[in-house]
């Protein structure tokens, strides 16, 4: 069938959107930075700070404890350090992440690398700098310094639910390199961390399940992903939670074990439920809009839906040229996936005009 022939292009787009916004997931449950420590007072203009970074005033936060930092006690390597991170903490909230991550690296230098009395705060600094490199898809070095910070929570017994944060990073790493039984084994464990202190349905449990739907996926463990994503998604309406960036994530996960079972229809209107939501959440032009698209025109060509499937594939060749230009590698396979199926639809001179432009953008390629 023809849908199998463009089967990577929407899947591979969706994969890598799914996994920019999972390393963001813990912003939306438990915050993916760890503060150290918030009942440090250098000045009463800190816990005005601290008031506008939990207001998600970003910008201002980052200016406040930027002026805190002369007030300190230069000697006092504490707290200047406590400062520099929640000044990493303001930038990444911005996506500042090369200056954040420089905030992170200087909070560190200013931490005794041996003294047990620090290795809780070493270890938050390093869980922050982690998921910094992460965002930025560097992931050997979010993998170096990751597992330093896990093994300085064990150390030091750092609470439950830091450790949960940072398992759950973790347990991303090893995904990406592909060490998939140790991923699993971390985020069940960052799964039951959260369980035990929040409880079965708290929103504090969807990030580690829509990371075990993704590694599901990706092991082609289907049955077990779309029983991972129901739950989450149980969760998330149960919290009144239906339109946001976790509940997109679960829905697409499940539509996508949904089409790869040949689940069509159920397939086709998981997507439409996730485009509605990608629309509003992300943008109609978005590249989380453009991935359900073109998942969704195979998931309604497989159910039958031939006009759903014709315009949705024709809206997502126009968003590819916006996106990433008409002579991208991706933009022209979308194009020659709307020609076969014009094709199939018996519209030959439409299928002779695709591929014309294809092959007119391909010639002007580099």
């Amino acid at each position: 069938m023809f849908y199998r022939s463009k089967a990577h292009i929407g899947n591979g787009l969706i994969l890598a959107v799914l996994f920019q916004m999972i390393c963001t997931a813990e912003s939306f449950a438990i915050p993916s930075v760890s503060l150290l420590n918030a009942t440090v007072k250098p000045k009463n203009d800190f816990e005005s700070a601290v008031g506008l970074l939990k207001q998600r005033q970003f910008g201002k936060a980052e200016i406040a404890f930027k002026q805190l930092l002369p007030q300190l006690d230069g000697r006092d390597n504490k707290k200047v350090a406590d400062i520099l991170n929640y000044i990493g903490v303001a930038l990444r909230a911005q996506k500042k992440e090369n200056e954040a991550a420089r905030y992170f690296r200087l909070a560190l230098a200013k931490l005794p690398a041996d003294s047990s009395k620090e290795k809780i705060m070493r270890a938050k600094v390093l869980s922050n700098l982690s998921s910094t490199y992460l965002s930025q898809k560097k992931i050997a070095l979010a993998t170096e310094t990751c597992s330093e910070a896990v093994t300085l929570f064990r150390l030091a017994g750092g609470s439950p639910k830091d450790l949960a944060v940072l398992l759950n990073t973790y347990g991303r790493l090893k995904m990406e390199n592909h060490d998939f039984k140790e991923a699993e084994s971390l985020f069940n464990e960052s799964l039951k961390l959260r369980q035990k202190a929040s409880g079965d349905t708290s929103i504090e449990v969807l990030a580690p399940l829509i990371n075990l739907s993704a590694l599901y996926l990706q092991q082609k463990r289907f049955s077990q992903a779309e029983q991972v994503c129901q739950r989450a998604l149980d969760i998330c309406q149960q919290h009144e939670m239906s339109n946001n960036a976790l509940f997109f994530s679960a829905l697409s996960n499940l539509a996508e074990a949904q089409l790869e079972t040949e689940q069509f229809r159920s397939a086709a209107a998981t997507y439409k439920h996730a485009l509605k939501i990608s629309d509003k959440q992300f943008g109609a032009y978005s590249q989380e809009s453009l991935a359900i698209l073109l998942n969704l025109s195979e998931a309604a060509e497989g159910s039958g839906q031939r006009e759903i499937a014709r315009e949705t594939l024709r809206r997502a060749v126009d968003l590819c040229r916006i996106v990433f230009g008409s002579q991208d590698n991706r933009t022209l396979q979308a194009t020659e996936a709307l020609a076969d199926l014009e094709q199939g639809y018996g519209n030959l001179s439409e299928a002779r005009r695709l591929r014309f432009l294809s092959r007119l953008s391909r010639k002007r390629s580099p």
